[in-house]
């Protein structure tokens, strides 16, 4: 097994554009439909067909777009959850210590505020 030293989360192999280029492309694609939506307001017959026709072609690439960034997105928590498996097993440990120290952190900053509002609590009732 390859160790996670060595092992990068490589860009999907189907999809060479960023998430971030994905995501404009798709506010691009929603932008242009809803001024298609405010074009087709006076309308009718064969130039609504037409608006139509265009909205619904444009709203096609728009959800393949937003699947290549879903597709995109699994694919990378797949290969993290991989990694940190990989990382896991090699060094227990560390892994445990670092649960247990921010489980420590966790329950010590519950406990203080607990105790904080507690005494709150206590103070305001006093007067």
């Amino acid at each position: 097994m390859e160790s996670y030293e060595n092992r990068e989360l490589p860009m999907s192999t189907h999809n060479a554009r960023s998430p971030d280029e994905l995501l404009d492309e798709f506010r691009s694609l929603l932008q242009q439909g809803q001024e298609l939506l405010d074009a087709t307001a006076n309308l009718s017959g064969d130039a609504m067909t037409t608006i139509r026709d265009r909205f619904q072609f444009k709203w096609e690439e728009a959800r393949e777009r937003l699947q290549d960034v879903q597709s995109y997105a699994v694919e990378r928590s797949q290969q993290a959850r991989e990694l940190t498996t990989t990382y896991v097993h090699d060094h227990p440990w560390w892994a445990i210590s670092v649960a247990t120290g921010v489980g420590v952190l966790i329950g010590y900053s519950l406990n203080r505020r607990t105790a904080h509002e507690k005494a709150h609590a206590y103070s305001t009732t006093r007067h």
